[in-house]
């Protein structure tokens, strides 16, 4: 499991990027753009954290993050995270590199 936490968060587009470069780029593009345009009634000055493009940049290239290993976290009843170090191992992307 790749967790990427706040990092992706900083991942963001808006309709204007969408719209010029992934509309038109064939079927997966149009699905994208159709898919992010009617994810809100309101574009106006707002974006959207784009959670996948996290993922597949570090199984890209490895390097464009500092990652590590850590304990998978549990959700708790109460939406806390709390760490058990006897779970499996996951990789969490502590940033991306600029390049």
């Amino acid at each position: 499991m790749l967790y990427i936490g706040r990092v992706a968060s900083h991942l963001k587009t808006t309709l204007p990027e969408i719209r010029d470069y992934v509309k038109g780029k064939g079927e997966v593009g149009e699905y994208l753009y159709e898919t992010y345009l009617n994810c809100m009634k309101e574009h106006y000055v707002k974006s959207r954290v784009i959670w996948d493009i996290a993922t597949i940049a570090y199984l890209i290239e490895q390097n464009w993050t500092t990652n590590e290993l850590v304990d998978s976290p549990i959700l708790s009843e109460d939406f806390r995270w709390s760490f058990d170090a006897s779970r499996h191992f996951i990789r969490y992307v502590v940033c991306y590199h600029n390049f």
